[in-house]
Formats: C-alpha cells, structure tokens, sequence
C-alpha cells in the first residue's frame, strides 16, 4: 500500500509539473487553428489567466526580487527550464505532501505512528525537502564543469577563426557550430543578444554573469578590454587561450592531489573492514569451535 501511495504521489507531482508548464489553452487552439488553415482573430478570444498562471503571478508578486533573482540563477546555472514560481510549486508539493503520505499512511496502520513512525517522517520531510536543492546544485556543478571543459577548445577555435580574418561575431558563430553543449546554447544565447539590438559588449557581460565560470569571464574581460583599446584581438585571444589552458593543467594537478585522500576513505569503508575479516575470521571461527566465548 506504501508503494502505490507513492507512486499516485510521484504521478500526481509529474501530472502538477505538466499543468504548470502547459500553455495556454487559448495560444495552443490557436496554434491548432493555423495548422488546420483556419485561423481566429486573438482579439475574439477573451480568457482570463489559468490557475496556475494565476498562482505564478500571486508568488512573483509576493517574492522578494533578491530572491528570485537568486533562484533564477541557480535555477539556470543547473540547466533547468523552470522559472523560480514553478520551481517554488513543486518544491513545496514535494517537500510537504511526501511526508504528509507517509504521516497518513503510517497512522492508518495498526501499529500507529509510533517512535519510530515519527523518525521516519522526519527523515523523509528533510529528505524531501533538502534534496531537490542537493540536486539542483549537483547539476550546476556538473554543468559548469562542462563549460570549463569546452573552453579551450572553444578558445583555440576562435583564436583560428579570428586570425583567418573572420570578425568576433562570425568567429562565434562559427565557433558554436562546433563546441559542445552546454557552450553552444550560450554563445547562440548571446550571439541572439547581439542580433536583436543589445551591444556586443553587454551580450558578453551577460554571458559571464549567468554562469559564474572564471575562464569565461577571463575571456569576456579580454574581447571587452581589446575592444576598448583597441589592441590586436587575434593576440588577446592567443594570449588568453594559453591562460585557459594552464588553469586546465591546475585544476587536473589539484584534483590529482586530492585522489589519494579520497581514495583513503574508500579503503577505511570498503577494503579494511574485508581484510580484518579474512584476517581475523578463522582466528574467531576456531575461538568459538573452542568454546572460547562460553
């Protein structure tokens, strides 16, 4: 019975995700419309919001702009598609109604709550509660350890593209063509800046600001700085891709480092309590053949 509580609880999180991610129902029987080659004036169309439209209004509304602000950008740094209202939805339905399940569905036994029924609500409340965020910071940093990874490549790309004479917004083109994700959606992202009106300059800065990488922000610090000086680009960006590939070198030598004294604790969990056991486990089985511990 705990099992199928929940799975109905796990469908009906998924059920609330596709409710608030949905469109509107006008927009999409208008989409519907212009596919069957018969479409309506909007003007004809007047539908008041849809609940959770309603709901993400009422908690923008009632967020600080620090705030939001702040889960907009962990929500983007981890890749997510979600803007903070809905994120704050679904947190909070999964964050209350699992353990409001488990409460439930404890307290209907014959065996009541309990102590240890209590324990166990309070383990998965905090569980349900910190371990979205314990998520969402996992795939930032998984994230951003793809963006660092992509950057010299990236970095030698537009080094090439530059010096064969190509300006900085063709070189990035060209360079997105070729990168990896999640570096290619972000200089598309900027390159869109740039192409709808915003100065090249705030598009880069904008790059930087949004992921928190220290090599892409070294790099926008560079254009932007040639740019203004008006200094040779081809070697600033030589010059900085040099830069990044010696952080890359650090950065392997400093996890190289760090092995050794993780792999100790792997040792102390899994391989000693083995050794003491094959060392130690006849000497025990013949004491007790013995009647030692009698």
């Amino acid at each position: 019975m705990l099992l199928i509580a929940l799975l109905g609880f796990v469908a009906f999180v998924l059920l609330a995700y596709a409710a608030l991610t949905r469109p509107a129902p006008a927009a999409r029987r208008r989409l519907g419309e212009l596919a069957l080659g018969r479409p309506r004036l909007p003007s004809l169309e007047r539908e008041g919001p849809t609940r959770g439209e309603a709901l993400r209004r009422w908690l923008r509304e009632a967020l600080p702009g620090r705030t939001r602000d702040r889960m907009a950008r962990a929500l983007y740094a981890a890749g997510l598609g979600l803007d903070p209202e809905t994120a704050l939805i679904l947190w909070a339905l999964f964050g209350a109604g699992l353990p409001l399940l488990i409460l439930l569905e404890l307290s209907a036994g014959k065996a009541g709550l309990g102590g240890r029924g209590v324990l166990a609500v309070g383990a998965t409340a905090v569980a349900s509660l910190y371990g979205p965020l314990v998520l969402v910071r996992a795939r930032a940093r998984g994230r951003r350890h793809k963006l660092l990874r992509a950057m010299p490549d990236m970095m030698d790309l537009l080094t090439t593209c530059v010096e064969a004479g190509l300006g900085i917004d063709a070189a990035l083109a060209r360079v997105a063509e070729k990168v990896r994700e999640p570096l290619r959606t972000e200089l598309r992202r900027t390159l869109g800046s740039v192409a709808i009106g915003r100065s090249r300059k705030q598009a880069l800065q904008d790059l930087a600001a949004r992921n928190g990488v220290p090599d892409l922000s070294s790099f926008v610090t560079a254009v932007v700085q040639s740019e203004t000086v008006g200094s040779s680009l081809g070697e600033t960006l030589r010059v900085q891709a040099e830069v990044v590939r010696v952080a890359q070198k650090q950065r392997a030598e400093q996890a190289a480092q760090k092995a050794p004294i993780k792999i100790i604790f792997v040792l102390a969990l899994l391989l000693f309590p083995t050794m003491f056991a094959v060392i130690l486990g006849p000497a025990v089985i013949g004491f007790v053949q013995r009647g030692g511990l009698l």
